[in-house]
């Protein structure tokens, strides 16, 4: 039985959840993606002396690891992410003398925006333009 809601419409409800959203929206052009993030970062550098003078070389190796996601929107599949780190909390800071190698672990807490892609800007700024000029071509 439906529901009867303010005048006579009858309205059924449908379930807009879980897979069905993602679905859904995946349909009308847009990825589930996130918006606020936990992210564990570490880097690792490692400098080496260089064996014919006295200038030396230095590594540096980046991982990222999501660590939670807390919470989710959808944005168009054509819009590039941006985030800002909204907290950082330090992990690990170690160093070690004996392998000139020092290694930095933190959590970022990242709130994601997502905006057109520089490609896609650029076409949206082409067309613009085109609009803007036609009418005074006439």
């Amino acid at each position: 039985q439906a529901d009867v809601f303010a005048g006579d419409d009858e309205i059924s409800r449908a379930a807009f959840s879980g897979n069905n959203a993602t679905k859904f929206m995946g349909d009308m052009g847009y990825d589930k993606r996130p918006l606020v993030q936990d992210v564990i970062v570490q880097e690792t550098t490692q400098i080496m002396p260089d064996a014919m003078g006295p200038a030396s070389f230095t590594f540096t190796e980046r991982n990222e690891i999501v660590e939670k996601t807390l919470s989710w929107t959808y944005a168009k599949k054509t819009m590039a992410s941006r985030y800002d780190i909204i907290s950082r909390r330090n992990v690990v800071d170690k160093i070690n003398i004996l392998a000139s190698m020092h290694t930095y672990s933190a959590i970022e807490r990242r709130e994601y925006n997502y905006t057109l892609s520089s490609k896609w800007q650029m076409a949206l700024d082409v067309i613009i333009e085109i609009l803007n000029v036609a009418p005074k071509m006439r």
